[in-house]
């Protein structure tokens, strides 16, 4: 599979960073109207922050490195 280059996946990225913060100042938000299920509220904004987290490293896609043993 062929990587992006490094320009797109940073304009990419950045896009992602503005989305998840307009999401995670709504749930900001949220945890002052009365009401709204703190506890489900923390699940939503950890599973939002992995999902981006996860957008952000397909994106990127990170090699994996060479170890010492693999020139023996």
């Amino acid at each position: 599979m062929a990587r992006l280059p490094k320009k797109d996946a940073d304009a990419i990225v950045q896009e992602n960073r503005e989305e998840e913060e307009r999401l995670l100042r709504l749930i900001d938000d949220l945890e002052d109207t009365e009401g709204v299920d703190r506890h489900f509220l923390e699940i939503g904004r950890e599973k939002i922050e992995l999902g981006f987290m996860l957008l952000n490293r397909a994106v990127r896609a990170p090699l994996r490195i060479a170890l010492p043993e693999d020139s023996e």
